[in-house]
């Protein structure tokens, strides 16, 4: 007697989340990731399986893993299938938390965290590669004033129009510029730079 067997549908991204290149491709830990499956329509599918959640860690690496069945899944074995994915993650900051931000397509999208990122796979794709680059900026700021300047009442006599520039230092010894910013008149900056960063 014949009996009839059900195939499911199976794929995978493996993924990571880093920061850019020039910033060091510096793994990023805690990063939140949920995705959903998705018919032509760009609409969840329901089913066991077709959603789920994963969270980086130290390595910044995640794991989407599809072993499902679902009706609309039937005979579309060469299709690609839509897949949304949401990245989240909140850094502790004073004097307000930090909203991570994200960039998508080797660094050129920035993730839409109402819309999500939709990619695609197809039947038996396994361990497709994404790569998630973190854009997240904080403030560092300074002032330029003449040594020995500093007094009771006065901060110094401030420098106008220095230009500080910060710099990423590769491990083969080139240096590319990151941020150019000048002093105000009251020799003060302030530069963004990409959270986790050192400054020596």
């Amino acid at each position: 007697a014949c009996t009839s067997q059900t195939i499911r549908w199976e794929s995978s991204f493996h993924g990571k989340v880093t920061t850019e290149p020039n910033a060091g491709n510096l793994p990023i830990k805690e990063v939140a990731v949920t995705w959903s499956l998705l018919d032509s329509d760009h609409k969840p599918l329901d089913c066991i399986g077709c959603s789920g959640k994963d969270v980086t860690g130290e390595s910044g690496k995640f794991k989407i893993e599809f072993n499902v069945h679902h009706e609309y899944l039937k005979g579309r074995n060469d299709d690609d299938i839509p897949v949304r994915l949401f990245f989240s993650k909140t850094t502790s900051g004073t004097p307000d938390n930090i909203t991570h931000k994200f960039l998508c397509e080797d660094g050129t999208i920035e993730f839409d965290a109402t819309q999500g990122y939709i990619v695609y796979i197809s039947h038996l794709d396994f361990k497709e590669p994404l790569h998630i680059y973190d854009d997240t900026s904080v403030p560092f700021e300074g002032k330029v004033f003449i040594h020995d300047t500093v007094y009771a009442g006065s901060e110094g006599c401030a420098i106008s129009g220095v230009d500080i520039c910060l710099y990423h230092n590769s491990t083969t010894g080139s240096e590319e510029e990151l941020v150019c910013v000048a002093t105000d008149p009251s020799g003060q900056y302030v530069a963004p730079v990409v959270i986790g960063s050192r400054v020596d």
